[in-house]
C-alpha cells in the first residue's frame, strides 16, 4: 500500500514540476522578447530533453562497471522508440487515409437535375483528389 503512496505522491510531485516548468519557459521567453513560437520550439524542447541527457550523462560518468553502456543504451534507445512508434503512427494514418479515399472514390452520387455537381465549399478545403 505504500507503493500505490508513494507512486501517487510522486505523480502529485511530477504534475506540480511540469506547471512550474511551463510557466517558467514562459517567462524566460517573455523576458527574452521571443515569440511563441520560438519558445515552444527551442526552450520547451530543451528543458524537455534535459532530464534524458542528465540520465545517460549520469549513466556514462557513473563509476558502475556497466555505466558505459547503459549511458549509450540510454542515449539511442529513447530516440530509436520515439521514432519508431511515430513511424508506425504515420504508415498506419497513411494506410487508413488511402483506404479512406480508395473507399469514397468507389461511391457515387446521384445528382438532381437542375443541382451543381459539386457543392459550394464556403471557403473551406477542397476535398482531397488522387490522381
Amino acid at each position: 500500500m505504500i507503493h500505490v503512496a508513494l507512486l501517487l505522491g510522486c505523480a502529485v510531485v511530477l504534475y506540480l514540476a511540469c506547471e512550474w516548468f511551463v510557466n517558467a519557459v514562459e517567462w524566460v521567453g517573455v523576458q527574452l522578447n521571443v515569440g511563441p513560437i520560438a519558445v515552444g520550439t527551442i526552450l520547451a524542447a530543451a528543458g524537455t530533453a534535459l532530464p534524458e541527457s542528465v540520465v545517460t550523462l549520469v549513466a556514462v560518468s557513473g563509476h558502475g562497471p556497466n555505466g558505459a553502456d547503459i549511458g549509450v543504451g540510454a542515449a539511442l534507445g529513447g530516440p530509436l522508440v520515439v521514432g519508431t512508434i511515430a513511424y508506425a503512427t504515420v504508415g498506419a494514418t497513411l494506410i487508413a487515409r488511402r483506404w479512406s479515399v480508395l473507399r469514397a472514390a468507389r461511391t457515387t452520387v446521384a445528382v438532381a437535375p437542375g443541382e451543381p455537381a459539386e457543392p459550394e465549399l464556403d471557403g473551406a478545403d477542397p476535398p482531397f483528389r488522387p490522381g
